[in-house]
This record gives structure tokens, sequence and C-alpha cells, in this order.
């Protein structure tokens, strides 16, 4: 009911199916009152359907407790989930222990789920392999949810490759993950084609980025006009990106003024990026 656009008669009926001890209902209306900050009636629900059984109330459950400063019950529901085989429950549990730096537990976790075709184990995996130095078996986890078409993985393995200088590889999967509208990929594949001089197909993604919101990618484009002389449009995406609080773009935007003869305000720049740098 929820998802054709009613969210209140979906709860009406979601609360009339838990209380006939529907657990799939009672997940449905714990997230539902979950995603309308009716947090402790959720946490009710969840805890109604764990205490059934239900696997993906226990994850939400422990997800919810996770997100409220309650990590020692969390992990405790997390546990009992992934010990009945959710790779859900299995991955929140990976990523709280791994937080906590029990790196080796954390990995099994990661191992168990990504045996059983979990994508975002496969990452999380690999994440953890490349921290361990240990990156070609980083990257194999990380192709295997590249593979299964998960774009973030895509992303991640593009930057894992171009890190160790396999930029056509890195290049296959940018585009790859551009196909799915990933627009992190599309602005690291506009600047991978700046560094082949392919000066027209980049400024053609990095726009694309920009039309998505994305203040980097503002950056990189501003950057790519500047050195094709195009000053004034360059300024204009370099302020977009600066006013939206970006501090490289403050610092660029703020050369560019000093450049073209505006120093009061470059300096008023230069500030603003010293004091958002100082604040981070």
């Amino acid at each position: 009911m929820k998802e054709t656009g009613h969210p209140k008669n979906a709860e009406k009926w979601y609360r009339k199916s838990s209380k006939a001890g529907d657990t799939d209902a009672m997940v449905f209306l714990g997230i539902l009152l979950e995603e309308s900050d009716r947090i402790e009636e959720a946490e009710k629900w969840y805890r109604e359907a764990s205490e059934l059984g239900d696997t993906h109330a226990m994850y939400s459950l422990g997800h919810l407790l996770e997100g409220t400063s309650h990590p020692e019950e969390a992990e405790k529901w997390y546990r009992e989930a992934s010990e009945l085989g959710s790779t859900d429950a299995m991955v929140g549990l990976a990523i709280l222990l791994r937080s906590t730096d029990r790196l080796d537990e954390a990995e099994k976790w990661y191992r168990e789920a990504s045996e059983l075709g979990d994508t975002d184990a496969m990452v999380g995996l690999g994440l953890l392999l490349d921290e361990k130095d240990l990156p070609e078996e980083a990257k194999h986890w990380i192709r295997k949810a590249a593979k299964k078409s998960d774009s973030e993985a895509m992303l991640i393995l593009a930057i894992l490759l171009r890190n160790t200088g396999h930029l056509e590889e890195a290049e296959h999967w940018l585009r790859e993950a551009v196909e799915q509208e990933n627009v992190q990929a599309k602005v690291l594949l506009g600047a991978l084609l700046v560094e082949k001089d392919l000066l027209e197909e980049a400024e053609h993604w990095l726009r694309k980025a920009v039309e998505q919101g994305n203040t980097n990618a503002s950056v990189a484009l501003g950057l790519l006009l500047q050195d094709t002389e195009r000053t004034e449009e360059a300024e204009h995406w370099l302020r977009k990106a600066a006013d939206a609080g970006n501090t490289i773009a403050m610092n660029n935007l703020g050369a560019l003024l000093r450049e073209t003869g505006r120093a009061e305000e470059a300096g008023h720049w230069f500030r603003l990026a010293l004091k958002a740098q100082d604040s981070d």
C-alpha cells in the first residue's frame, strides 16, 4: 500500500495484519513508523516481530538501535539474525565490528555474506582487505560485486585500479557505472579523460555531473574551462561550488580572481577557505 502512494491506508492495513500476528506486516509497519520519526513505536513492532523469529525485524531493530546509540543491543540482534542466515544482518554486524576495531571478526562476517552473494558484503570485504594491504584479493571481491551490476562497487573498483596504475580497466568500470547514472563516476571519468587530454568528452561528462548538482564536478569543470581560456564561464562554475561550501572551489576562485585583478574579493575567498578548513 505504501508503495502506491497511500501511506495512511498502508499504515491502517499494516496495523491490522500486525495485530493478527503477521511478522512481515510488523516489519513494514516499523519501517513506515521509523520513516515518519515515530521511533519508539517502530522499535516496539520490530521487537515483537524479532521475538517471533523474523530476521528482517532483527536486522531492522539492530539498525534502529545502532542509530539511537545502543550499539551493544544492536550487536545482539545483528548476531541473532546473522546466525539465522540474514546477509543484511551479517553486513550490519561486520560494519559495527569494524567500527570497534574487531577487524578479524568483521572480516569473518563479510566473507560469509559475500559467499552467499551479498554485494554490499563483497565491497565491505574488499575495502577491509585493501586496508590490510591485500590489494589483489580486495579487487577480486569488489570486482565480483561490480560484475553483479553494483554501481558503487564499480566506482570503488575504478578508484582502486586507478590508484594502482590500471587506468584502462579503471576507465572501463567508470563507464559501466556512468551507464547506471552514478554521478561520482561521471566526475571521475571526466577527470581521467582530462588526464588523457580527451577534453571534449571530459567536458561532456563533467557537465552531466554538474546537471545532477555535484559540486566536485563544478570545480573540475571550472578548472577545465579555465585551462581552455574560457575564464568567464570558469568563474561561474567555481563560484557556484564555492557558494555551496566547497573549499577547493573557494581557493581556485580566489586564485582566478587574483589573476584577473580582483585582489580584494580573492582575499575574501581565501579567508573563507581557510576558515572552513580550520573548522573541519
